[in-house]
C-alpha cells in the first residue's frame, strides 16, 4: 500500500502451535523493515518480532517468531519512500517444529539467533 510517506504489505496466515515460523526478506536495494506477529480475533497484535539490518537495502532480513498454541500470524513489511513506485523484495515463509531436534534444529536456531541480533529498535 502507497501512503504519504511510507510504502507497507501485509499477508496473514494460520499456524500450527509448537512452532517456530521465519519470514525471510530479500530486500533487493528496497530498504525494508520487518514485522512478524500474533494477531488475537480482534486484530490486535500480541507479540511482535519487529527487524532491521540496517544495510539500506543491501541485505536480508529475517524475523522468527516462535508458536505455542495455534494462532494467526501476520507479515507486515513498511518501507520509507525513496523513489517513485514502490520497491520489489522478495518474501519467503518457513516453519520450524519449536521443541524438536531434528536436522533443521541448527538452521532453526540460527534464524532465531539472526532476528534477535537485528531486532529493531
Amino acid at each position: 500500500m502507497r501512503g504519504p510517506s511510507v510504502d507497507s504489505a501485509q499477508r496473514e496466515f494460520d499456524v500450527d502451535g509448537g512452532s517456530v515460523i521465519v519470514a525471510l526478506v530479500d530486500e533487493q536495494l528496497t530498504d525494508v523493515k520487518l514485522q512478524l506477529a500474533i494477531v488475537d480475533s480482534h486484530g490486535k497484535v500480541l507479540t511482535p518480532v519487529e527487524v532491521e539490518n540496517n544495510l539500506r537495502g543491501a541485505g536480508v532480513e529475517v524475523a522468527a517468531l516462535t508458536v505455542l498454541r495455534d494462532a494467526h500470524i501476520r507479515v507486515t513489511l513498511v518501507s520509507q519512500q525513496d523513489a517513485k513506485k514502490p520497491g520489489r523484495v522478495r518474501l519467503k515463509m518457513r516453519r520450524f517444529e519449536a521443541g524438536k531436534d531434528s536436522k533443521f534444529s541448527s538452521s532453526r536456531d540460527a534464524f532465531k539467533a539472526w532476528s534477535i541480533a537485528t531486532t529493531a529498535s
